[in-house]
């Protein structure tokens, strides 16, 4: 029998056992290898995590021999190729990833200096970086426990500081974290403790500063409301409310513009042309009803006018004001007096105040009380529309409590769809929307377009 084969051999001497018997199967010997020889074959493959099986026998999940070129298994099967695959290294607990692994989520064999990834794609810089804690194991000693501490050695001096730049950055760090880290420290203690509570940190905690810093605001560009020098801007409440206004969680400017041009632009020629307008025709509008101009308009843009009683609210700027239905449907209100009112105050300051915000400013409005304040409605430019729902949406409200807001402000021509287009862009309402109920609406619409 070969050194090589484990298997049973048919031996077609005569054997000594089966001659002394008599047997009649005397040509047919069974003879078993030595055991030693066995086991040491059956050692032959061994890997990290036991003795490794071919391919196909992990794969049918069967006993192998491990036998070199065939194992018992393939060897019945024709054809079969007996090949053996190294297992996969076990996991390195502790030990991590090279960085360009960790950033590629690649399978890396952690080999000094260069593993097999970065070997693979002719990378020298195989670097490896300790791991980073999600969670500190230590945090920072309190102020508190500092106290006694500070008040044994209280007469003897504090360690005098390193000279090195770690120590000094760590200093600089601790002095400008004790103030808010003291404050339960009784009063009379601060003056006491100060001194040694401010340089004292332990051991564990210095590498964990950064850690308990809070995070970093980001610099944020505040609104630029669109202005001309020609058109009376927008209230000062307003201006200011936009000031702190997130610009990231509105819709983008250049967003809504387009999607209100398409809006407009599908519109009947009346609907179009006196909806929000472009500054060059809302200017042209007040020039005329003023007495500065002899723009000759269409005629659904005179009717417009005439119907609405639409008025010039200063002889500085260019501004709108319909008239509001309590005014110029009643006749104990003087409608020239108080745009008289209106223009003086425009002309005088640059913005008309907003009487549901201005409240210390504002009349005590009684149940059909008019001012000049609250007696007109502003018709806006098409390029302030932006500026003006950004401030309604500032708390992220709906469409409906927009509009409702708008009626305050006392403006003009802004109808629901234009509210609900700028609603509908706005990323934040966008992610919040994303739930079960958006989903289950989707599915009843579906639902009844398969059953119509």
């Amino acid at each position: 029998m070969s050194a090589t084969d484990s298997r049973p051999e048919i031996d077609h001497q005569t054997s000594r056992s089966a001659s002394a018997d008599g047997s009649d199967d005397a040509q047919l010997t069974i003879r078993i290898p030595n055991p030693r020889v066995y086991m040491a074959r059956q050692s032959l493959w061994v890997g990290r995590r036991g003795k490794l099986r071919c391919d196909a026998c992990r794969a049918h999940n069967l006993k192998c021999d491990r036998v070199q070129p065939s194992c018992n298994q393939c060897t019945w099967v024709p054809g079969r190729e007996c090949k053996y695959t190294p297992l996969p290294t076990p996991a390195h607990r502790g030990i991590p990833r090279c960085d360009t692994c960790r950033l590629n989520n690649l399978k890396c064999d952690r080999n000094v200096p260069v593993c097999d990834q970065c070997q693979m794609d002719n990378n020298p810089n195989c670097v490896y970086s300790p791991k980073r804690r999600s969670k500190a194991s230590t945090t920072e000693t309190p102020v508190t426990s500092i106290a006694p501490k500070a008040n044994a050695d209280r007469d003897s001096p504090p360690p005098a500081p390193s000279s090195s730049a770690p120590s000094s950055s760590i200093r600089a760090e601790s002095s400008s974290r004790t103030p808010t880290s003291r404050t339960d420290v009784a009063p009379q203690q601060r003056s006491q403790h100060s001194t040694a509570s401010v340089f004292y940190h332990s051991p564990s905690s210095v590498s964990f500063l950064k850690k308990d810093m809070p995070a970093m605001i980001k610099n944020r560009v505040p609104l630029q409301p669109w202005s001309h020098p020609s058109i009376l801007p927008l209230p000062h409440t307003i201006l200011q409310g936009l000031m702190k206004v997130d610009p990231e969680q509105m819709p983008v400017k250049i967003r809504y513009e387009e999607a209100l041009d398409n809006f407009l632009n599908g519109l009947i020629p009346n609907l179009r042309d006196t909806a929000p307008m472009a500054p060059e025709m809302y200017s042209a509008v007040a020039n005329y009803l003023a007495g500065k101009g002899v723009t000759r308009f269409a005629t659904h843009i005179r009717e417009w006018m005439a119907h609405h009683h639409v008025r010039s609210g200063s002889n500085k700027y260019s501004i709108l004001l319909i008239p509001r239905d309590i005014v110029f449907q009643s006749a104990d209100w003087d409608e020239e007096s108080l745009l008289r009112q209106y223009r003086n105050h425009a002309d005088g300051t640059g913005t008309a105040p907003l009487p549901s915000i201005d409240v210390d400013t504002g009349p005590d409005y009684e149940e059909g009380a008019v001012d000049w304040r609250n007696a007109f409605e502003r018709v806006p430019v098409r390029s302030q529309m932006w500026d003006i729902l950004t401030y309604t949406h500032r708390n992220h409200s709906a469409s409906y409590e927009m509009l409702r807001e708008l009626r305050g402000l006392y403006f003009a021509n802004i109808t629901w769809p234009m509210v609900d287009m700028f609603n509908s862009l706005c990323p934040h309402c966008a992610s919040k929307n994303k739930g079960p109920s958006s989903i289950q609406v989707k599915g009843d619409s579906e639902r009844q377009s398969e059953i119509g």
